[in-house]
């Protein structure tokens, strides 16, 4: 399957409505099938609605289990752990957590730009 040509496909549509989930995962897995080593790199999971986690943690561990050439680096905030671990139960975690420093050199960058 060609991922270009499903989306060139698609573009002839009225509405232009991309491949379906089904078909952007059949794709990834033929992608990611072609390489030595993957790492999906995927951040601020816990920002996407929670109704979506399921399907999207559900894809993840099924590409995990049937290509064991893929990593994966997830980040989201805390209360988004559980449900990771639900399906990476074997999971390694790393908490994060801002110094004062780093918020107050962000807070000033951020009004810095603001008053350019």
């Amino acid at each position: 399957m060609d991922v270009r040509k499903a989306f060139e496909d698609a573009k002839r549509h009225f509405g232009w409505v991309g491949p379906e989930a089904s078909e952007l995962l059949k794709m990834l897995k033929i992608v990611i099938g072609q390489r030595q080593w993957v790492v999906l790199c995927i951040g601020g999971l816990d920002k996407s609605l929670a109704a979506h986690w399921t399907g999207l943690l559900s894809a993840l561990q099924a590409i995990v289990r049937e290509l064991p050439n893929v990593r994966l680096l997830l980040t989201g905030r805390l209360f988004i752990r559980h449900e990771v671990e639900r399906y990476f139960p074997s999971v390694d975690t790393i908490l994060v957590s801002p110094t004062r420093d780093l918020a107050d050199s962000t807070l000033a960058f951020t009004v810095a730009k603001i008053r350019v």
